[in-house]
């Protein structure tokens, strides 16, 4: 037997849709607002310099994972660095402050 089905409705009054924003005027009324302008452009900053952590960490374990191999004879895959890689993001690595 199949539960009971349940169906929307809205009693209310629809309001009708708002002219479209061309991007002009979309980014003069963003530019009038200083504070997201200004959360924009320090979630941006924050993203750049998270990038180059990343990317300092991904060589850093690429690099260690090149040297371990080669210590090793080069018997292992020394240029897949995702495993490393992802290692270090598990267990947390000092190189990757």
């Amino acid at each position: 037997m199949r539960g009971r089905e349940y169906k929307l409705s809205y009693i209310g009054k629809v309001k009708e849709r708002p002219e479209k924003l061309t991007e002009v005027v979309f980014l003069w009324q963003r530019h009038q607002d200083l504070m997201t302008v200004d959360k924009l452009a320090q979630g941006i900053h924050k993203f750049a310099v998270d990038q180059e952590k990343l990317e300092k960490c991904w060589m850093n374990c690429y690099n260690a994972r090149r040297r371990l191999s080669q210590r090793r004879g080069g018997k292992e895959n020394a240029y897949s660095p995702c495993g490393g890689f992802f290692m270090a993001l598990l267990i947390g690595t000092r190189d990757c402050g």
